[in-house]
């Protein structure tokens, strides 16, 4: 298995929620409470209305709800519409280098917390959410040669349209390190999630624009 994925591993099952800085956990619930709202405010629009419909013909498990459409379904679909939700009305908060990063961790923590039955709830879902974050935001740093280079071809995103729509990719790994957190997995346990999580990362710059562009962030949600 590769070190540096367990190194990162280690690394963020070992991260304390006491050590984390005051104004850190405030932004971060601040990130919260913003996901959340625009999720509410989403959950009407016409794109979540059909992929509502669609997962409820699925009848899977009634594990997690699909807010605002009196159904739950299986974690992994509510991660899909609910994550869908926070993200169609394109008001969720940017990160720069360009990525929603709230969208798909914030939907498929929700979808986790309804069917967990263990302690200090509070306290892993803030850690998970925060170090998905951080996660997401480690990553687009480290593309940034590679946007600044396709910047000079006029190739940027996301204003020609080329390349994949970040959410879609390095949201899918946060999501993954984010579940793995909350759901206390071994080292060995979120290095493997990580992995599968690369390998299903996806998501078309050229979508934008269209209602598959919301999809990338719930895709990655349920995917990690």
């Amino acid at each position: 298995m590769d070190k540096v994925t367990l190194l990162l591993a280690r690394k963020a099952l070992a991260l304390d929620l006491a050590t984390i800085n005051s104004k850190t956990l405030e932004k971060a619930k601040k990130l919260v409470q913003d996901g959340t709202g625009v999720m509410l405010a989403g959950m009407n629009h016409p794109t979540i209305c059909l992929l509502a419909n669609h997962v409820k013909t699925y009848g899977s498990s009634p594990q997690s709800p699909v807010y605002g459409h009196g159904f739950s379904t299986s974690p992994h679909e509510a991660a899909f519409v609910n994550g869908s939700a926070i993200h169609v009305l394109d008001y969720e908060p940017m990160f720069v280098p360009p990525t929603h990063a709230v969208s798909p961790i914030l939907a498929g923590l929700y979808a986790l917390a309804h069917q967990d039955t263990r302690g200090e709830i509070e306290k892993r879902f803030m850690c998970a959410f925060i170090a998905g974050i951080q996660f997401q935001a480690d990553l687009r740093n480290a593309a940034q040669s590679s946007d600044d280079e396709a910047n000079k071809n006029n190739h940027h995103f996301p204003f020609e349209k080329h390349g994949f729509h970040p959410p879609g990719t390095v949201g899918a790994l946060g999501s993954a390190l984010a579940a793995s957190i909350f759901l206390s997995n071994t080292v060995e346990e979120t290095a493997m999630a990580l992995g599968i999580a690369a390998s299903r990362s996806s998501g078309l710059a050229g979508n934008i624009g269209t209602m598959t562009k919301a999809t990338h962030c719930g895709h990655a949600s349920r995917v990690g």
